[in-house]
């Protein structure tokens, strides 16, 4: 390196490395992590009215945490209880194993109905989940 303060570069790998850039982007946003944020693109889609009407679905949600208070610290749900939210993602960022086969229900159809329950995304960028008792 000269005394210039100029950097070369080889201009094929430096398009090549774009490129890979711009496939890895793709599919994190195809993953939906509520995390990843470099563009609206990776925001879900409004529902339509037709998709607002939940998919009954038979999903096991029973290792999910369900959580009766609205704090963070609140008690456990029960299956009586008519309201009840549970956290998407762990406190490092990675997707909980129990909700993982749920977010992509709720990815692909907007809300779900499993075992009586209405199940939602909710809280900024998706990070909850929301249970209610269907009547």
């Amino acid at each position: 390196m000269s005394g210039s303060g100029l950097i070369t570069i080889d201009a094929e790998r430096f398009l090549e490395l774009l490129d890979k850039l711009k496939v890895l982007e793709e599919e994190l946003r195809k993953l939906g992590h509520g995390g990843f944020s470099s563009s609206k693109s990776n925001q879900r889609p409004k529902p339509s009215q037709e998709e607002k009407e939940a998919m009954p679905l038979e999903l096991d949600i029973t290792g999910i945490e369900w959580k009766q208070s609205r704090k963070a610290g609140g008690g456990v749900a029960g299956p009586s209880d008519g309201w009840a939210w549970a956290f998407v993602y762990t406190q490092d960022g990675g997707i909980r194993r129990e909700v993982s086969e749920l977010l992509s229900a709720l990815q692909q159809y907007g809300a779900v109905i499993v075992d009586g329950f209405k199940i939602t995304l909710s809280g900024r960028d998706d990070t909850l989940l929301n249970r209610t008792k269907v009547r």
